[in-house]
């Protein structure tokens, strides 16, 4: 002790100050709120900031310790013990400012600035004509219009799984699914859309009269036909699934394949509640050479989750099935996030999230959404999925198709995405899982692939005996066949 009182306060009161603000964001913030706020580039720059200034000030509170009258003159081997309590102040707060800049960087990767256009952007450079094909889309189709009054409007956000990862060479969003945040009655509607229908209605006239799954691929091969939206698919994409569903998309948020098995893993997993057995031994994918799983309660990790929200070929199961099983694990991943999965492998987790995940919802949007998070249940969400009678299969050069009803798909959107305050019917609210979906994981069911029938072997026919009597000569026609002519047309 060398009694310099007012310098140690002087030290150790930013020390206090700091401790005081974080124990008060602990107690009265939770901590899915407190990620959030990490994810704001200018939080996220100011902490640097302090962070910076922070071992600034520890550098100089352990010299100025060392500097003084009352102890001897300093030595060079001093030095060594300067040097490690120098290096115990310096790596820790070294190694939380790489973390912190890692996390500035995640967000430069993941947040894309471009916003989507209010209102379809100016077509004054467009081509006379878009796509080929004529608008199937009617003009008296529900539209939302802005609201007067102070109430929040809803916030929707365009889910897309983009069929891409390891072995692929294909980008399809083979999954779509709007999502819709009511922020006054505090639900979440969700409507899934099939990967394979047909002729979506297009900004500015016409269709686009491939399968849907393939539009964002097409207008980033094509941005010379979509004069405003900067090759940005998803834009596009959004416009014309808004259009069909009578909702203003605000946002999307894009992931592939395996992003999602990253981001599941780093979460710790989710619980998945499965009705009925299911056995797909043509699924080849991620870890697994066919999938099969029982039915109850099972914890899956990222493989089994996307196995289970991909497989289609299993009994009974279909797109439209599967649209379903996917909506099922979107909701169990959100309800893993809010019970603190964040926290299983935070830099897993954000690496992922860097590597395989883009959105153009701005940081601050997620800061203020979060803490909704954790006041909707199971009862707040409502889930449809695009099916008969509202599409009907067909099948033409583009292969197996969806033909939309789009008057019906309309009648949908209006009664799911309801003005901010409404509940949509009780109808379309989640089903609570059965009894068998609560109860204990049954074992999975035996999978394998059917077995070809082998062609039964036939007897190889023996070679005639040598005759000795000589062979008959092959009779002569007398007259040459009749000549075939030719149909007139």
């Amino acid at each position: 002790m060398t009694g310099r009182r007012r310098l140690a306060a002087l030290f150790v009161a930013p020390l206090v100050v700091g401790l005081v603000v974080l124990a008060t964001l602990a107690l009265t913030t939770d901590k899915l709120s407190l990620a959030a706020s990490l994810i704001d580039p200018s939080i996220v720059q100011a902490l640097l900031v302090l962070e910076g200034l922070f071992l600034v000030w520890r550098v100089i509170a352990v010299v100025s310790s060392m500097i003084d009258g009352a102890f001897p003159r300093f030595r060079l081997v001093d030095g060594a013990g300067l040097a490690v309590i120098l290096a115990l102040v310096i790596l820790p707060q070294a190694g939380l400012g790489l973390v912190t800049y890692a996390v500035q960087g995640t967000e430069a990767q993941v947040f894309d600035p471009v916003q989507f256009p209010s209102a379809e952007p100016d077509a004054s450079t467009a081509p006379a004509t878009e796509l080929p094909g004529s608008s199937l889309f009617p003009d008296a189709s529900p539209s939302v219009a802005p609201s007067a009054s102070a109430v929040p409007p809803r916030v929707t956000v365009l889910l897309l799984g983009v069929d891409s990862g390891v072995g692929r060479s294909t980008a399809s969003t083979d999954t779509m699914i709007v999502a819709s945040l009511d922020p006054v009655a505090k639900t979440v509607s969700m409507v899934s859309v099939p990967r394979d229908m047909v002729n979506a209605p297009l900004p500015k006239g016409g269709t686009f009269s491939a399968k849907i799954n393939g539009l964002v691929a097409y207008v980033r091969w094509h941005p010379d036909q979509f004069p405003g939206y900067n090759g940005r698919g998803q834009a596009v994409l959004a416009y014309s699934l808004g259009k069909i569903l009578g909702v203003h998309i605000d946002y999307y948020a894009q992931v592939d394949l395996g992003g999602f098995v990253q981001t599941v893993n780093a979460v710790g997993g989710v619980d998945v509640s499965v009705d009925h057995s299911l056995c797909d031994a043509r699924y080849n994918e991620y870890g697994y050479r066919g999938y099969a799983v029982g039915a109850g309660r099972h914890h899956m990790n990222g493989n089994a989750a996307l196995a289970y929200a991909r497989i289609r070929k299993s009994v009974g199961e279909s797109d439209f099935t599967r649209a379903a099983r996917q909506q099922q694990v979107v909701v169990a991943l959100k309800d893993k996030v809010v019970r603190g999965g964040f926290l299983e492998d935070p830099l897993g987790l954000l690496k992922a999230i860097g590597q395989t995940v883009q959105t153009n919802i701005p940081p601050s949007v997620v800061r203020d959404l979060a803490p909704l998070a954790s006041d909707i249940g199971s009862n707040d969400i409502y889930k449809m999925v695009v099916s008969h009678p509202l599409v009907r299969p067909g099948f033409d050069q583009r292969g197996s198709i969806q033909l939309p009803d789009f008057k019906k798909i309309a009648a949908l959107g209006a009664a799911m995405f309801t003005p901010a305050g409404t509940r949509p019917a009780d109808k379309y609210q989640s089903k609570p899982p059965t009894s068998t979906a609560k109860g204990p994981a049954q074992s999975a069911p035996s999978c394998s692939a059917p077995s070809k029938p082998k062609p039964k072997p036939t007897a190889t026919p023996k070679p005639p005996k040598p005759s000795t009597k000589p062979p008959k000569p092959t009779p002569t026609p007398t007259e040459p066949p009749p000549s075939i002519e030719p149909t007139p047309s």
